[in-house]
């Protein structure tokens, strides 16, 4: 799992390409349409955080993202891009 992280897929038309950055240090989670963000690795490509310290992390972004009502914020939070057809959007 080397390119687990830091690796992004990026649409194109009729073939996709991969980006890899070797420097990226975090994951991104996306929960209720809203979208955060944390540092998982350190400096040395290790992760730095135990898995007790993941695990709250995620929990406080659940929290975070239920004080919202449903269509709250719809302008800020991204949620799915489109439904429609890649080659279309």
């Amino acid at each position: 799992y080397t390119r687990l992280f830091g690796t992004a897929r990026i649409p194109g038309k009729g073939v996709d390409t991969v980006s890899y950055n070797p420097d990226s240090r975090h994951i991104v989670v996306m929960s209720r349409g809203h979208v955060y963000w944390m540092d998982v690795l350190g400096e040395d490509g290790k992760v730095c955080l135990s898995q007790t310290q993941i695990e709250e992390a995620l929990r406080s972004i659940r929290t975070d993202s239920l004080r919202y009502y449903i269509g709250e914020n719809l302008n800020q939070a991204v949620g799915l891009l489109t439904t429609e057809n890649r080659e279309e959007w």
